[in-house]
């Protein structure tokens, strides 16, 4: 298996393991602050946290940037070879110009992979529907040193 072949599974891999912690956030709350998940060297999975910080005027965006340095250290280390970091946030889609609540995803691989995944959804009576999954390409966020 090549390495890319390699980077996509397991982030496919990471995005399986995010998306149901999500969805049970979304369903018991109506939302959620960031989290993180990533992959060792050894192939196992890791949650990854940093203590909330209450005193920001927006702790959800504090959290988001506290989770990308830690992760971005770690990987730095070695630590990690894949990341996941999961908000919500709101998108605009092309289907009907509305802005609209999703769960966005920012996976990272060592091998270069880096793009954004985008799961929109809806609450309605304690129910989450997600709509269409859609990703895109993006720049490195943790693993920035290997797109240079």
């Amino acid at each position: 298996m090549s390495s890319a072949d390699n980077g996509q599974q397991q982030a496919q891999q990471l995005l399986d393991t995010v998306m149901p912690l999500a969805y049970q956030q979304l369903k018991e709350h109506g939302g959620f602050m960031p989290f993180a998940a990533a992959i060792t060297p050894s192939g196992d999975f890791v949650s990854v946290d940093v203590p909330e910080d209450q005193e920001e005027e927006n702790p959800s965006e504090a959290k988001l940037v506290d989770l990308q340095v830690v992760l971005r250290q770690a990987a730095s280390e070695g630590e990690y070879v894949a990341t996941a970091v999961v908000y919500d946030t709101g998108i605009v889609t092309e289907e009907n110009g509305e802005p609209q609540d999703a769960v966005g995803i920012n996976l990272d691989h060592q091998d270069g992979l880096a793009m954004m995944v985008f799961v929109p959804y809806q609450l309605s009576d304690g129910k989450v529907e997600f709509g269409q999954m859609f990703a895109q390409d993006t720049d490195a966020v943790i693993f920035t040193a290997a797109k240079q």
